[in-house]
């Protein structure tokens, strides 16, 4: 397939992308020759012919590709990034199917291509890339990379649910931990679309504080937010929403969610801890754990999953070591008060001394069976 110098083509996934000829960019990744490229589902990645292009192109199913002009808005992009120079710590805020994600992954390149190095922060609990879902993070990126979810994270911390609202709290104590670990670093944080009202407002300042962010980009325009950031000391830059930006229904986001948490449970198995071992606790709220499993329990019971009613479930648990590290995530699926245990599906094989609850319900294939507010 050819793509002409200055076009780009829209290429919603599953897909592959190889090329052959000259020089095209994702998100500002310099695609290398006859490199393949993996597109996941339901994610629309824009492929733009600095010079006349020819691709392999290998659709799945329901992918789409279509060729449409270049907006503005690419060169609005670069424009503020110019602007912004060397500077280390950048933030990107907006509300939902902004391009947050998207104006993360293009700044992030440029600082990697420009500086030989990255480090992008995962603020937003829902819609992750490098970290399961209702847990934050961040990743060193050393090259460009034309999808974050190539990345691996470095620092991981579980906050409990998808919705950032509900663990806003959890989200604001990750962000001082991690700005003391990105010392030195040069840093994009990519943070949550919850931009209504003033609780939301004042969420990302304290983020963008607590980050010691120097510049904040927001996607579209938001006076409220923009003006709050401004009296806090922040530069900010209005970036063009583009035109060609994907509309996520939720159904959609469910299923990318879910598609994360099937990655990061890997192979599972189910483990048996005794009480007497862990301590068990929740995030977003006071609510006591054994209360918690009871409220789901008698949520399932009123609620009818097609596919899922053969399938082991329970609440999505976060596993840590008797260092207080957090080792990886897991499916807690019942308790046995004769054994006195716990039974959780995970792939994690360390020791475990603490176990957190969050607020959704998965079955044992990553499925999510529904979300507790």
């Amino acid at each position: 397939m050819d793509i002409p110098s200055g076009k780009t083509l829209l290429i919603d996934g599953p897909a592959s992308v190889k090329l052959v000829e000259g020089k095209g960019y994702i998100y500002g990744c310099p695609l290398k020759l006859r490199k393949n490229y993996v597109l996941r589902p339901w994610k629309r990645y824009p492929l733009y012919a600095e010079e006349d292009v020819k691709i392999e192109l290998n659709l799945g199913a329901e992918a789409e590709a279509t060729l449409v002009e270049t907006g503005e808005e690419h060169a609005a992009w670069r424009e503020i990034f110019e602007k912004i120079g060397d500077s280390g710590a950048l933030a990107v805020c907006g509300g939902v199917d902004t391009g947050k994600t998207s104006f993360a992954t293009f700044a992030a390149n440029m600082f990697a291509q420009k500086l030989g190095r990255c480090v992008v922060v995962g603020l937003d609990p829902g819609q992750t890339s490098f970290t399961p879902p209702c847990v934050v993070g961040c990743a060193l990126m050393r090259e460009p990379v034309h999808d974050l979810t190539v990345l691996t994270a470095f620092l991981q911390r579980p906050v409990g649910s998808p919705s950032a609202a509900l663990c806003a709290a959890e989200i604001a104590e990750a962000s001082r931990e991690i700005a003391q670990a990105l010392s030195g670093e040069v840093y994009v944080v990519d943070v949550d679309g919850w931009v209504e009202g003033p609780a939301a407002t004042a969420h990302k300042v304290a983020l963008v504080k607590a980050l010691n962010c120097s510049h904040v980009v927001v996607m579209g325009e938001n006076k409220p937010l923009a003006e709050a950031l401004s009296q806090a000391g922040v530069e900010v830059f209005t970036a063009p929403l583009s035109r060609y930006i994907k509309q996520r229904e939720t159904a959609t986001r469910r299923k990318t969610r879910e598609w994360l948490y099937r990655k990061h449970l890997g192979k599972t198995r189910t483990r048996l801890i005794p009480y007497s071992w862990v301590k068990l606790f929740t995030f977003c709220g006071q609510t006591p754990p054994l209360e918690l499993v009871k409220q789901v329990n008698e949520a399932l019971a009123q609620t009818t999953q097609e596919n899922s009613e053969n399938k082991k479930r329970g609440l999505i648990a976060f596993l840590y070591d008797g260092l207080d590290r957090y080792r990886g995530m897991g499916v807690l699926t019942g308790l046995n008060d004769e054994k006195r245990v716990y039974m959780v599906l995970t792939a994690v094989e360390d020791e475990v001394r603490k176990i957190g609850l969050g607020r959704v319900v998965l079955t044992e294939e990553g499925d999510e069976v529904l979300q507790l507010d």
